[in-house]
């Protein structure tokens, strides 16, 4: 007999053949019985079409769809547009679930289905070292999404999301190039009512360090981060949407988050490329009238330097 509640694995794929087979895996190998995969393969010039055909020969719960490239933004939306189950999974070709367990303790999570989200703790894997991307603490088991680490509103992937909700109400722009989980969760967040929190480990996040040194890379993911910034700021403070200290502090939680990664990612910029990243983060910050005059908490000194006091953070050197 099938568990009730249904979830669909959501997984764009674009040049995936060194990662597929072991994301599918994880999948497979889970003890939750009623999950559906659901594959968008965005234009591939490698064999991963061959491999995905071939793995769904074997497995009847996938289903693999094809388009032409179209790039992350675009193949995650059509992903939600697809899914019928009562929850979906975002999951990347490159990363994997952490264990048989992960789906199952998220579902146990939800409340018999009453919970708009459920969120686990995801471990970062780089040069086949683990570390935990968050903080214990953070996780209780009732938690509330006010006071949730900011990290995990950074990552659509390894979530529990209600298929009816994040369809509802997500909201990005699908010509994104990069960070676009960042923009859809926090499209999402605001409308957030019922949210669960397990202490438990649900996603590896693998990174791939040869790639992480790549200045141009580096730059435009930056880019695309301040015209997130810019499009969620306008969205947050649309009469739409009711104003509370909620919402202000998902505001706050956002400017930081992308201030704290464009000064993890500007060291490995070209001076060119620092100079025209702090001119678009200034430019941003003044025209939504963004104050940071008198400097409290971590993430309004990250602003008040990158908008007052660059030449400290071009300080920061290949």
């Amino acid at each position: 007999m099938k568990n009730k509640i249904s979830v669909n694995i959501l997984i764009p794929a674009y040049n995936a053949e060194k990662t597929i087979v072991n994301c599918l895996q994880s999948v497979f190998e889970q003890d939750y019985d009623n999950i559906q995969i659901i594959i968008i393969n965005d234009g591939s010039t490698d064999s991963t079409d061959k491999l995905l055909k071939e793995i769904s020969v074997e497995h009847k719960n996938i289903k693999v769809l094809k388009q032409t490239n179209h790039g992350l933004a675009y193949t995650r939306k059509a992903l939600i547009d697809k899914a019928s189950a009562d929850y979906l999974v975002n999951l990347d070709a490159d990363d994997t679930l952490t264990d048989k367990y992960s789906i199952s303790n998220l579902i146990n999570a939800s409340h018999n289905g009453q919970d708009q989200m459920v969120c686990g703790k995801r471990n970062l894997v780089k040069d086949n070292k683990t570390r935990s991307l968050f903080i214990g603490s953070c996780f209780s088991k009732r938690a509330n999404i006010k006071k949730y680490s900011f990290r995990t509103l950074g990552f659509c992937t390894g979530i529990l999301i209600s298929t009816k909700f994040i369809q509802k109400h997500f909201n990005f722009d699908i010509h994104y190039g990069c960070a676009e989980d960042r923009m859809l969760m926090f499209s999402i967040s605001p409308y957030i009512e019922r949210f669960s929190a397990i202490n438990k480990y649900v996603y590896n996040y693998f990174v791939n360090s040869d790639s992480m040194t790549h200045s141009s890379k580096h730059y435009r993911i930056c880019n695309e981060d301040w015209k997130n910034v810019n499009d969620f700021l306008k969205l947050s403070t649309s009469k739409s949407l009711k104003q509370d200290k909620f919402v202000e502090k998902l505001r706050r939680i956002f400017v930081f988050d992308c201030l704290a990664n464009a000064l993890n990612r500007i060291k490995y910029m070209t001076s060119k490329e620092k100079n025209d990243t702090i001119l678009q983060i200034k430019e941003v910050l003044h025209s939504n009238n963004r104050k940071f005059t008198r400097p409290s908490g971590y993430w309004r000194v990250l602003a008040y330097y990158f908008y007052f006091k660059p030449k400290y953070i071009l300080k920061f050197k290949l």
